[in-house]
């Protein structure tokens, strides 16, 4: 099964997919991050297709598996940023973020209910200060708000407690509401919608890269997602979709290969992997690619130090890695 591995790629994870990130539950432990065993560090390097250094980052990891700190610094202008993570009986108390650039500096502070749960956050900048709360029904995650930025995000499980949806609204500046719908399946998005507009993204999800496109104005791509949709929200509640992720990662770039004329690209992500003693897939080298050129933009090295001191891995410039990515951008070209 394609999905048996770990997908480590802190960029794709923590930045560019998760539209929802900036108000869902803070990502704390190392399973959080995906990982199946205890890790100690992960370090990164990326660099530009002249195999310079570009950037790197250091993520550490306690003994008890949480977050603890990480460091990311670019080496073109040198500027860097900081987190530290502080906990209080097993809870996330406090994150400290700090920039070269000390006016972006800010503390997030967190309170819990008295089941443990996260209840509110408090963003304390140099000129102010923002909350992000937190509701539950069931134990799960219901409904976060943000009142700073007229956010509000409601979350949809299944019968087995299976996040399949999320409706996000927010109000801009004219006070028109804007409404993201976002779908789930196997705790990845595969498809989101916004209206008004009703743009329409779609992602795929494959052993070796992840694939995102716009469907556009392609009315007949629009009219069979949404047909998709409203049998992925009777079937989803009940756990009875006829397809798992990977058969709709298959389905998915099928379309798009028939379509891809039609179709725009948003994204295009490779990955190489290293395997550990235990048999587990952990991310080694990751690709952008860029669009406009339809050529790699630049690869990210990982270096994964495991509690038990094993090291998956290395940060330095691999030449067959990039080859490798080359054949793969090409054989994704020929779809």
């Amino acid at each position: 099964m394609v999905f048996k591995y770990i997908l480590l790629t802190f960029s794709f994870f923590l930045i560019s997919l998760n539209h929802l990130q900036a108000q869902s539950l803070p990502k704390v432990t190392t399973q959080d991050y995906g990982f199946l065993q205890p890790v100690n560090i992960v370090e990164t390097v990326s660099y530009n297709l002249d195999k310079e250094p570009i950037e790197k980052s250091t993520y550490q990891f306690s003994k008890d598996g949480f977050i603890d700190n990480y460091h990311i610094q670019n080496l073109k202008d040198n500027t860097w940023s900081t987190s530290k993570c502080i906990y209080k009986k097993g809870k996330l108390h406090k994150r400290v973020f700090e920039f070269s650039n000390s006016k972006e500096n800010r503390k997030h502070m967190y309170k819990y209910n008295g089941e443990g749960q996260l209840v509110e956050e408090t963003i304390k900048l140099n000129n102010g200060s923002s909350h992000n709360t937190f509701s539950y029904q069931n134990r799960l995650l219901y409904q976060t708000t943000s009142i700073e930025s007229n956010t509000v995000t409601t979350y949809y499980y299944s019968n087995k407690g299976k996040l399949y949806k999320a409706i996000r609204t927010q109000k801009n500046e004219n006070q028109t509401e804007i409404t993201t719908n976002y779908y789930y399946l196997e705790n990845k998005e595969i498809t989101s919608y916004v209206s008004p507009g009703q743009r329409f993204e779609v992602t795929s999800y494959l052993e070796n890269f992840i694939l995102k496109f716009d469907l556009g104005d392609n009315e007949n791509a629009t009219e069979r997602l949404m047909k998709g949709m409203q049998r992925f929200d009777k079937e989803a509640p009940l756990d009875n979709l006829p397809f798992n992720l990977e058969q709709y990662s298959n389905q998915t770039t099928q379309f798009y290969g028939k379509h891809k004329d039609k179709l725009t690209l948003t994204q295009v992500l490779l990955f190489d992997y290293k395997t550990d003693a235990q048999g587990n897939k952990i991310a080694y080298a990751e690709a952008d690619i860029d669009l406009n050129t339809n050529t790699i933009a630049g690869i990210r090295f990982y270096k994964t130090t495991l509690s038990n001191g094993e090291v998956i891995g290395d940060t330095k410039y691999d030449a067959e890695v990039q080859a490798k990515f080359e054949d793969m951008l090409s054989a994704i070209n020929s779809f």
